[in-house]
């Protein structure tokens, strides 16, 4: 018996940052690297497939559940990089940095309040997507959205909120 799990899907584009030298691409293969974006430390679990074409492969973020097991979404993304020739990256959104619901409620709220967006965990993404195109040398690379279970609800509140 397969077992079906839906997932989100969502196609968007992020405003190009300026290149940076110090931020090397993706390496080849499976990986692990740091994005730094605003006071924040993503740790991005990365696959780069032998089948990537630098001109016309796009990246795919993979947004984990409430497990926080970005590894393992990394992994089973895998199939999917080396079919499509994609880049895969998976962010690790940390209980000490994103605690509670900070992560796939996006810190939007608080005490029943409404954050200022520069807050909300949902306006690193469109920085993290542009310092990934600009590692890349692909201001107009092209990228999708994919997310499970507490991933899943934080890419459908992102693009509700129309953050990217």
């Amino acid at each position: 018996m397969r077992l079906f799990i839906p997932l989100l899907v969502a196609v968007a584009y992020a405003a190009p940052t300026p290149a940076s030298p110090s931020d090397p691409p993706i390496a080849a293969g499976k990986g692990e690297t740091i994005a730094a974006i605003d006071c924040f430390h993503l740790q991005l679990f990365t696959y780069r497939p032998p089948t990537y074409d630098p001109v016309t492969s796009p990246m795919i973020l993979v947004f984990h559940g409430h497990s926080r097991d970005p590894a393992v979404y990394r992994d089973n993304s895998q199939k999917l990089a080396d079919q499509s020739g994609a880049i895969i990256i998976a962010p690790f959104f940390d209980e000490k940095q994103f605690p509670g619901s900070a992560y796939n409620h996006g810190n939007v709220m608080s005490g029943g309040k409404l954050l200022p967006r520069e807050k909300w965990t949902f306006s690193l993404i469109p920085k993290l997507i542009a310092d990934l195109k600009r590692r890349e040398n692909r201001e107009e690379m092209p990228y999708y959205l994919l997310g499970h279970s507490g991933g899943g609800q934080f890419v459908e509140r992102l693009m509700a909120l129309g953050q990217v």
